[in-house]
């Protein structure tokens, strides 16, 4: 953005970013990174669907958009009945100049909705419709190999935005007339965060996972280094116009996690392998759907079997620095949850 706007400019000056949906745990991430770092730059927009989902997000330097709310008295600075499925009710959404995240997989909708991929293309519709011509898209690592679930419903993602790239959008003012889509694609490992679902084991003293006995090198990243990728992009777009990215904190085996957790967290945890069925079993009884629970040990299974071991990160190319290691997450974050399992446990 030009140099000559100053940190004093009035909100109706800056450039918009939208994040659909900011009470996702990708989502959250990007509007913590923009707010922390870019609010005198861009006006933030948070799209949740319900007021309660978004208490985590008030009090930050953003406007808080509501879906499928009728109510006409909520303590939000922007109410507006929207609906991804419904292209009519999201003129509001894509009002002002708005360059937009798309940090969930599936739209408003929970992580654990089926139809990602054709809420996805709606998605891309709607930012035709509505001038946006940098959407960012969250993907995963080998998308393009459609060997497991996850990744087939990436790819079917990935391929609508090849075939929608570069089709003109609608032009917003003083548009020359070269306003195109240009997706940026972000393939992400998966998260270090979804470790904090073995808190119990590992509390007890052992992770329990289904990563094998000196097998494949899981890739994982840092949510935190997700968001930070996202706003960097967000504020500045154009270089990253058609790119694809794939996010990588790093690679690690049953064992390094376990010792990583040990050294980062002083809590001493050995790792033991489970089979697929336990694990799939467990996963459930989480909470998590069924087809979620056996779709992401698929995907385990796939790092396991030596599969995606040579990708290589673009974090620190995108954000100068070099990605966070599962043992800073560990130390940030997993020891604090561990000394509250423990203090709830005395």
């Amino acid at each position: 953005y030009p140099d000559q706007r100053s940190a004093m400019a009035s909100a109706s000056d800056k450039p918009v970013v939208v994040v659909f949906t900011a009470n996702s745990n990708t989502g959250t991430s990007v509007v913590k990174e923009l707010a922390a770092n870019y609010a005198d730059k861009v006006r933030i927009r948070c799209v949740v669907r319900k007021k309660a989902n978004a208490k985590h997000l008030q009090g930050l330097p953003v406007e808080l958009w509501l879906l499928f709310l009728n109510h006409h008295n909520l303590p939000f600075p922007k109410i507006i009945n929207a609906d991804i499925t419904q292209p009519a009710l999201l003129d509001a959404v894509f009002a002002d100049d708005v360059n937009l995240t798309y940090p969930c997989a599936c739209s408003y909708h929970d992580d654990t909705s089926t139809d990602r991929a054709d809420l996805t293309r709606k998605f891309i519709d709607a930012c035709i419709a509505h001038g946006v011509d940098f959407p960012v898209i969250i993907s995963m690592l080998d998308a393009d190999k459609r060997a497991i679930t996850h990744q087939q419903h990436f790819a079917d993602i990935e391929e609508y935005c090849d075939k929608m790239r570069n089709k003109p959008v609608k032009r917003q003012l003083l548009d020359t007339g070269k306003q195109v889509l240009q997706p940026v694609i972000l393939r992400c490992a998966p998260f270090y965060q979804n470790m904090l679902a073995s808190l119990a084991g590992i509390a007890a003293g052992t992770l329990y996972y289904p990563l094998g006995k000196n097998e494949g090198y899981m890739p994982h990243v840092d949510l935190a280094d997700v968001g930070k990728v996202a706003a960097t992009i967000l504020v500045d777009p154009t270089p990253h116009a058609n790119k694809t990215y794939n996010l990588i904190g790093e690679y690690q085996m049953g064992s390094q996690l376990a010792s990583s957790i040990t050294r980062s967290t002083h809590y001493s945890c050995t790792y033991e392998d489970v089979d697929d069925d336990t694990a799939i079993m467990a996963f459930s009884a989480l909470g998590m759907p069924d087809w979620l629970a056996v779709a992401n040990v698929e995907m385990l299974a796939y790092f396991r079997q030596e599969h995606g071991q040579d990708i290589s990160s673009d974090i620190q190319s995108i954000v100068g620095s070099q990605p966070v290691k599962f043992a800073g997450f560990c130390k940030r974050d997993m020891k604090d949850y561990l000394d509250e399992l423990k203090a709830d446990d005395s």
